[in-house]
């Protein structure tokens, strides 16, 4: 989930408040997930990515698959994120977001 913090307050208390947080959640996180095949790995195992929906988790691999130049198998979890997002009755924009993403970066089929 995200977190927000006001930035308008003094540095140190905004160190004292983010920096154990980076510490026991974010590093360990980052150090999970240190390239797109252990994410894959991961989503494989579990059909879901830390912090996120099963449809979130779903539109980060076909991104993670696109990224790694294979459109076609990014189709098939674009699919499944938007056949989550809808089963789930999840926000519209969320939806409308897996379809223009989709549509911008998936082959053309002949």
């Amino acid at each position: 989930y995200d977190m927000w913090w006001n930035l308008d307050q003094k540095p140190e208390k905004l160190r004292r408040t983010i920096l154990p947080l980076l510490r026991n959640y974010g590093l360990p996180f980052l150090d999970q997930f240190s390239s797109y095949k252990s994410m894959i790995v991961y989503y494989l195992d579990h059909q879901t990515l830390p912090f996120n929906s099963a449809a979130r988790s779903a539109l980060l691999i076909a991104l993670i698959y696109c990224a790694m130049g294979e459109k076609q198998v990014a189709s098939k979890y674009f699919d499944q994120a938007l056949e989550v997002a809808i089963g789930q009755s999840s926000h519209p924009g969320f939806q409308e977001l897996v379809r223009r993403t989709a549509t911008g970066i998936q082959p053309q089929h002949s």
